[in-house]
């Protein structure tokens, strides 16, 4: 038998075999790097399921509570165990996935004795806490939201975005600058994009671009059709920021563009130098994001830590760096942390990690925070024909920009929790098991949902 716990394993030649692999290092205290603590996790859960360990337990320290009590003087929690075991039990439906979070403080025995009791639970959610000794579990609840107009920004107000001159979050900054007015400091991985060459111009979508570079290729050219693709997939991305930045100053605001990789030391650097040209920092969206989508039998630890740091390694450089008089913050996560998604393990992970960070973030500044667990969006290119249809399968609509970005900026009107799902369809479609508390089981959270449903919905 082999029984691993925490960073130890211990290893019985005769019977090499895992039967379970309980996982209690969270009890520990906070990790130092949160990254690492949960590539380590990952690979140690992906050892033992792959060894055939048909029971996987890890525990949190949330307080048992599931961190819903969080207190300014509370360690920030230290989050993604729940989005990464969710998956696990997507990918792995004979394998007995739990996530129990305990209350550090409570003696060692009783802290066994629930460890015990959820070993030998017949049913129940992958995520239960133990809160005062009662079991508890997460349930969703639609909650539409009234507007309020409560987000007041004047015109030298400074909102940083990051992943903000492309995609979903790009359409948020132009509608920031329309209604205010206000700088918007962008930030993404590539380089700002100078203008771009003539020749190119008349090429306007990926099949004429290919075609173009194609056709200009000279006798004894040894350019491959990889190196062409990539070359289009950047004349493409140059024009989304060019694009973006244009719109800005078209709707009124002000807007500069910085190339920083948010998973390095820089990013945190660029927070501090915004504080200094300006004194303050009225708001930040942090929109970035990366998939490497893989089961987990196939996920590698180099692509988990990059799809992990990209949303955790900002959001902790942001945590280190916000004095407490910004307005609002906003994490863009996904309902992949909230209730998992087969072969988004990392990505589940890195989300529901956010959503444990909103809430004791939400303790520590005046302003708003919350994090927005997102439906899939439709217009970005990133859900393909065939997971469209699927995703209609189940019930589950696409949220349309425009749509979308009026509800996150009702949120930040009106809103007041720490955690919130906005997505088209009921998210119970997206994944029931881990979305409802069993019938007599006391409910431990309620999370709002929008209607987000296309328009002739």
């Amino acid at each position: 038998m082999r029984l691993l716990g925490g960073d130890r394993a211990v290893v019985d030649d005769a019977h090499p075999a895992i039967d379970a692999l309980i996982d209690l290092g969270a009890l520990a205290g906070a990790p130092v790097d949160p990254t690492n603590a949960l590539r380590a996790q990952f690979e140690r859960i992906r050892e033992a399921v792959l060894a055939g360990a048909p029971t996987v337990l890890v525990a949190t320290g949330h307080g048992g509570h599931l961190g819903l009590r969080a207190t300014s003087t509370a360690p920030l929690l230290a989050g993604g165990a729940s989005g990464l075991m969710k998956t696990l039990a997507a990918e792995w439906p004979t394998v007995r996935a739990r996530v129990i979070d305990l209350d550090p403080a409570v003696d060692a025995a009783h802290l066994a004795a629930h460890v015990h009791d959820e070993l030998g639970a017949a049913a129940g959610p992958v995520e239960v806490g133990y809160d005062l000794g009662a079991r508890v579990a997460l349930s969703v609840v639609s909650a539409p939201l009234a507007v309020v107009e409560g987000l007041a920004l004047d015109r030298d107000a400074v909102v940083l975005v990051t992943g903000g001159a492309r995609g979903i979050t790009a359409h948020v900054a132009i509608a920031l600058a329309r209604r205010f007015g206000c700088r918007i400091e962008l930030v993404g991985r590539s380089p700002l994009p100078p203008a771009e060459a003539p020749e190119l111009a008349a090429a306007t979508d990926a099949p004429a671009l290919r075609k173009l570079l194609l056709a200009q290729r000279t006798a004894g050219d040894t350019t491959t059709p990889a190196a062409i693709e990539a070359r289009v997939t950047r004349v493409l991305a140059d024009r989304e920021i060019r694009a973006t930045l244009a719109a800005i100053r078209d709707a009124g605001g002000r807007p500069t563009y910085h190339a920083v990789d948010v998973r390095t030391p820089a990013f945190g650097a660029l927070v501090d130098e915004l504080y200094r040209t300006y004194d303050r920092l009225d708001g930040v969206i942090h929109g970035a994001g990366l998939l490497e989508d893989k089961l987990i039998r196939h996920k590698t630890s180099e692509s988990f830590t990059r799809v992990v740091s990209t949303k955790l390694a900002g959001a902790t450089a942001l945590v280190d760096k916000l004095r407490a008089d910004v307005k609002f913050v906003v994490l863009f996560a996904s309902v992949a942390g909230a209730f998992g998604n087969r072969g988004q393990v990392d990505y589940a992970a890195a989300n529901d990690a956010l959503d444990k960070l909103a809430r004791g973030l939400d303790q520590r500044i005046a302003g708003r925070v919350v994090s927005i667990d997102w439906g899939p969006w439709g217009g970005t290119g990133m859900v393909s024909p065939e997971l469209e249809r699927e995703y209609a399968r189940r019930g589950i609509g696409l949220i349309e920009p425009v749509r979308g970005v009026e509800a996150l900026v009702r949120e930040l009107d009106g809103g007041g929790d720490a955690q919130v799902i906005l997505m088209a369809g009921d998210p119970r479609a997206w994944a029931p098991l881990a979305a409802i508390a069993p019938a007599g089981m006391p409910a431990a959270h309620l999370a709002r949902t929008d209607a987000l449903a296309h328009a002739d919905a």
